[in-house]
């Protein structure tokens, strides 16, 4: 079995892994740091590239600043 972590586009991110990504991406590390220590906390079978991480750290702060805009807008 290749140990090479997986893309990241093949599998859904669990709440628990989003909350680590965010905590490591707001701690200040590069994409590099942040795939060492993220794939330190999670099982092989869920390791990303940080190409992945990446990917996904836009899509949910994309999201996050969506629905923040509409929460605004809201009120």
């Amino acid at each position: 079995m290749d140990d090479t972590p997986a893309p990241g586009h093949n599998k859904q991110y669990t709440d628990e892994e989003e909350q680590l990504l965010t905590v490591l991406k707001l701690s200040g590390l590069s994409w590099r740091e942040i795939e060492t220590e993220y794939n330190k906390s999670v099982p092989t079978d869920r390791q990303r590239t940080a190409s992945a991480l990446e990917n996904k750290w836009r899509q949910l702060f994309r999201q996050f600043t969506n629905d923040s805009t509409t929460q605004f807008m809201l009120c």
